[in-house]
């Protein structure tokens, strides 16, 4: 049984469960190194809840709360992993060119466009027009 054990006691129980597509599947990966980072290396460096040392159990709460490119923290004073304990933190989308834009007498234009137009010696006035 221990070739399903992760770090000696995380329960792998889920068939085919660390992979998606052919890929490291991130959930898995998140578990791991939660695993890893409670059990890896002595002495531990924190807890885990009995209900997530089994995946199944862990992937299933994952996908009910963290959305896609969320990462969980751990509450430093409780050095834990559990459901009360942990924080879901989404990264912020970075705003580029193509999110910004200028508008002039109603006509609006994207500042990877404007940026195109002058990098290329071009006129602003032919994209402003109507």
């Amino acid at each position: 049984m221990s070739e399903n054990l992760v770090c000696g006691v995380g329960i792998m129980d889920v068939p085919g469960g660390s992979t998606r597509n052919g890929k490291a599947d991130p959930i898995y990966r998140t578990w791991c190194k939660m695993l890893e980072a409670c059990f890896k290396h002595q002495p531990a460096k924190g807890t885990i809840c009995p209900e997530w040392v089994r995946y199944s159990t862990y992937r299933e709460w994952h996908l009910a709360n963290v959305p896609k490119g969320g990462v969980i923290h751990r509450d430093k004073r409780y050095n834990h992993f559990s459901p009360d304990h942990v924080t879901v933190k989404v990264p912020q989308k970075r705003i580029g060119p193509k999110d910004v834009a200028i508008s002039i007498d109603g006509v609006s234009v994207n500042m990877a466009d404007v940026l195109t137009t002058l990098r290329s010696g071009g006129s602003l006035d032919a994209l402003f027009q109507r």
